[in-house]
């Protein structure tokens, strides 16, 4: 199942967020998770990253998050000239067709790939899973080996090595693998192996070398290695090495160099590294580098050519662009502080970092007031009292505004853990105990720390203060009490507690294993049921609303030994910390404490803050699972909808062949009932088996929760490879606008492309739709046949036409109903804006209706541009049936973002142009005829050919509805 995770810079749905719920980042933009890799394919740069993040970007300049449906680190992209996939941590194995819709494939291993290839018949992916070995035994690795025929089927290919595969390349018809050792205290020096395969299933170690390896390339005479930590003991730690090989068994160094090479590409001119601090180089031959000036220090970890633009991806979400691999471009926009704490005086945010204070209205934008010298760094930050106190390891600054800063050398706690302020003194902790001070510069000793515990966390309530107390080496925690700062009460506890505040009606406590406490005097605890087992690290309250965020660790085992990182992250929020809801939330590694200011929490990160905007409250999404189409032997298209109030919602198909369920697939929404209340998404599945039955079901997530759709069955195309209908529709006019109780007439088509016979097809209208609804079979030149409301047969290559009439029985505000066309042995035709779908209007009394039909130079209903920069129009007449009105005329690409400029013309019957513009408005009397030309303009780029989405629309409007509409299809050819 998908889980609620950041909320997408895309929405899927615009509406409310839920407060402390729905998250978004403010700095840096698009995102700000490292990402490890990227590619290009298909006319579209696809980049990955850590907790599941997926990036896409027709440019890269302008980038746009997918849904992966994962949370687990993606480590490689690649592209194969038919799908994307990726691999990492966990086993994680994604495929895409175009790098929006993801499935998610079974790889029957838990360790972490790091790198996949494709020599177009068989996919290596490889890694290797940690072992950590406890009382002196040294740590290694488990060789991972995975392959597939197709990218959706995976088999673990035995083997008895022992290091993590960093990278599997396949070239001069052989493939090879690069492998690092583990290390540890009993071999601390970097050692790589290199491995070879006539077929990838079965490999021979060739070569070992003295450094950690990390990629290979090949550029049809030479294999190149890269990696850091060379053989030569008195060389840098920080430098990297090349090796070189003319058959991959034979490997010698080439050169070494400064810095550390983390990817390495070859362009077909010239070898590309990236590394880190914002490292880029380039070589002819591997042997001499010349390092490129990048201006920025995060690590670079992947890149990208698609004969145009150089990507490069990094840390903190970094994204570069480069057409020289000289000049290169930040395309995300970031900031470099690295955020430890942010208040909120009532008019402004003011925060450290480091060594700086800074200052906010928004939490947007920020300005630097004050920066310390030195190794001086601020250590917490408290408003009260009228002013705020800054206080660092040797002293205090002052401020009334936030913006001049007064010094005063060793006036405060030394290195204070913590300050807060009580609405009558100031509380700082340290390792030496409690101290208390009223004006912030005379400091009184009320509590001393005893035994090798340390001081925390604090929080009082009146003269009530608690202090929690943590010994991280002999396991202990304790609670300290104090009625009145005087009098001080230390009482063990089980439980390992993080945080204490004052809330609503008490003191709260949180704590590892899920643990929450409340007690309305600081003595009298009950724990309080989280609903998690994470560890609850922090909590804030706004006045109305408890926030809380729990975390668990996962120990990611790599070539430098085991690094704990954040597994899973979610929040949970509580009206009065006794029911607490659940939310997951993506991963980000948060560096400081929550923050509430301006109607909305902050929440710092390295290099950055997300927020989460506290507009209004949602309920949880109710999702139905619809039905499917386009059934094939190997593929089927499934449709779901979700409420129209579902805000941020994450949609997905769950799918397999019992009830079970186990795969999934990401989903996307084609909004084709607005106004309505439910939002129609699809998702096509690939590579499943002939004639087999599978079940799925439809589920949407978002802040409020995670809801299913019922589990309904299909059955795939027989594999004897018998006949079978297809179907496909077209309906005109595009929109119609009546007075309610008023009929609205349009003409549909049903097409039978099978080469079987389609059996009782009818045309039929959604349910959700309040309105009365009738059709009559019509002959070619639409005349009336049959009976009213009979289905009819259409043999193999067939072509059936109907009349239809709709009669709303409630005013409607241009709602695109998307008609059925089903027929009893064969799936609905797929339904596709503009080209089936039927637009209704209905108000009290009759509005304009415009009848609009358009033509095209080659009267098939498509515009072809000559080149991407070339121009072309098609023509468009429309009569007015209704009553007279004022009209605005528009054209617009129905939100598909296409690379065209569009005018609409005024013309006479005769074609001569009397205005143009981006709008037009006039009005039209009743049986009036009025004509138009769309004028199509390239931008530069190309449109592929595909007349169900890439359509150009002539929209007519009055009083804010839709009263008439026609298209056409649009493609631009390839430069």
């Amino acid at each position: 199942m998908l889980a609620a995770a950041l909320v997408p810079m895309t929405d899927l749905f615009a509406g409310t967020r839920v407060c402390g719920v729905d998250w978004e980042w403010i700095v840096p933009q698009p995102q700000g998770n490292r990402l490890k890799s990227v590619t290009h394919g298909r006319g579209v740069f696809v980049a990955v990253g850590a907790y599941g993040t997926i990036l896409t970007s027709l440019d890269g300049i302008q980038w746009t998050l997918a849904v992966s449906g994962t949370r687990r680190d993606l480590n490689q992209v690649i592209w194969t000239g038919s799908q994307f996939v990726v691999v990492g941590r966990q086993g994680a194995i994604l495929t895409s067709p175009d790098g929006q819709s993801w499935t998610e494939r079974l790889s029957s291993v838990q360790g972490d790939l790091q790198s996949v290839a494709w020599n177009g018949e068989r996919f290596v992916a490889t890694g290797g899973l940690g072992k950590f070995y406890h009382e002196g035994e040294p740590n290694q690795y488990e060789t991972l080996i995975v392959t597939s025929e197709d990218g959706r089927h995976w088999t673990l290919q035995p083997n008895d090595n022992s290091v993590l595969l960093m990278d599997v390349i396949w070239g001069h018809g052989l493939w090879i693998a690069v492998g690092q050792a583990a290390r540890n205290q009993f071999s601390p020096a970097p050692r790589s192996s290199f491995f070879v395969s006539q077929d990838g299933l079965t490999w021979s170690e060739v070569a070992s070398f003295g450094a950690a390896l990390k990629r290979l390339a090949w550029n049809g005479e030479r294999y190149l290695a890269v990696g850091w930590g060379p053989d030569d003991p008195a060389a840098r730690t920080d430098s990297s090495v090349t090796l070189t090989s003319a058959d991959g068994v034979h490997w010698s160094v080439a050169s070494r160099s400064p810095g550390i090479f983390l990817d390495l590409h070859w362009t077909g001119d010239l070898f590309v590294v990236t590394g880190r601090d914002g490292l880029v180089a380039t070589s002819s031959n591997g042997q001499a580098w010349i390092e490129q000036q990048t201006g920025v220090t995060e690590s670079l970890d992947g890149l990208a050519w698609n004969q145009e633009r150089f990507v490069a991806v990094g840390g903190a979400g970094m994204l570069l662009t480069s057409q020289n691999l000289t000049n290169w471009v930040e395309q995300s926009t970031r900031n470099a502080l690295n955020f430890g704490q942010i208040i909120w005086d009532g008019d402004q945010f003011v925060a450290i970092a480091g060594r700086d204070i800074l200052t906010s209205r928004d939490g947007v934008a920020w300005a630097v007031r004050h920066t310390r010298t030195g190794a001086d760094r601020l250590r917490t930050l408290v408003w009260g009292g009228g002013q705020y106190l800054a206080l660092t390891g040797t002293g205090i600054l002052l401020s009334v505004d936030g913006i001049t800063w007064t010094f005063y050398p060793g006036a405060s706690p030394l290195d204070p853990l913590q300050v807060i302020w009580t609405g009558q003194r100031f509380l700082a902790i340290n390792t030496e105990g409690v101290f208390a001070s009223v004006d912030g510069l005379t400091w009184s000793h009320l509590y001393s720390s005893t035994g090798s515990g340390i001081l925390h966390s604090i929080a009082a309530r009146g003269s009530a203060i608690v202090v929690l107390e943590r010994d991280d080496e002999f396991y202990e925690n304790w609670r300290i009490f104090s009625p009145d700062g005087n009098s001080w009460t230390k009482q063990s506890t089980p439980h390992v507690l993080n945080h204490v505040i004052s809330g609503g009606d008490g003191f709260v406590i949180v704590g590892r294993q899920g643990v929450i406490m409340t007690s309305p005097n600081g003595v009298d605890w009950r724990t309080r049921a989280s609903g998690t087992t994470e560890s609850i690290e922090q909590l804030i309250w706004n006045g109305s609303q408890y926030l809380a965020l729990a975390q668990t660790l996962e120990f990611q085992f790599d070539s430098l030994g085991i690094n704990p990182q954040v597994g899973t992250m979610s929040v949970l929020t509580s009206a009065d910390a006794i029911d607490w809801s659940r939310h997951p939330l993506m991963p980000t590694n948060a560096s400081g404490p929550l923050a509430w200011g301006a109607d909305q929490f902050l929440l710092p990160r390295f290099a950055g803050v997300l927020r989460s905007p506290c507009d209004a409250r949602i309920m949880p999404p109710i999702v139905e699972t619809g039905g499917k189409r386009a059934i094939g032997r190997e593929s089927v298209t499934l449709e779901g909808s979700v409420d129209e109030q579902a805000s941020n919602a994450w949609v997905s198909f769950e799918y397999g062949p019992t009830e079970v369920l186990g795969e999934k697939i990401s989903a996307w929404p084609r909004v084709v009932e607005p106004g309505t209340g439910r939002k129609l998404f699809t998702a096509t599945l690939t590579g499943l088996n002939c004639g087999t039955s599978y079940h799925y079901r439809a589920t949407a997530t978002n802040g409020a929760g995670t809801r299913f759709g019922q589990i309904r069955q299909l059955m795939t195309a027989d594999c004897s490879g018998l006949g079978q209908p297809m179907l496909n529709a077209a309906v005109l006019p595009y929109a119609r606008a009546v007075a309610v109780g008023t009929p609205a007439t349009a003409f549909g088509t049903l097409i039978n492309a099978g080469d079987a016979v389609a059996e009782r097809c009818a045309i039929r209208l959604p349910t959700s739709i309040p309105a009365l609804f009738d059709f009559q079979t019509a002959d070619a030149t639409n005349h009336l046949v049959g009976s009213p409301n009979e289905p009819v047969t259409i043999p193999p290559g067939g072509i059936q036409s109907f009349v239809f009439g709709v009669t709303p029985l409630v005013p409607m505000m241009s709602v695109e109903i998307p008609l059925r066309f089903d027929c009893d042995n064969a799936e609905g035709a797929p339904s596709h804006p503009g080209l089936n779908t039927f637009i209704l209007s209905a108000a009290q009394t009759a509005p304009p209706d415009l009848l609009a039909i358009a033509a095209t130079p080659t009267q098939d209903g498509v515009i072809r541009l000559p080149n991407p920069l070339g121009q072309a129009a098609f023509a468009a007449a429309a009569i007015n049936i209704g009553s007279g009105g004022k009209v605005l005329i528009s054209a617009d690409d129905g939100d598909q973002r296409l690379p065209v400029d569009l005018q609409v013309c005024e013309t006479t019957a005769t074609g001569q142009w009397l205005s143009c513009g981006k709008t037009l408005s006039r009005r039209v009397a009743a049986n009036r005829t009025v004509f138009y030309t769309v004028v199509i303009g390239g931008r530069g780029e190309a449109v592929a050919f595909d007349p169900a989405v890439n359509r150009v629309f002539l929209r007519f409007e009055a009083d804010g509805i839709l009263v008439g509409a026609t298209s056409v299809a649009v493609t631009v050819p390839e430069g």
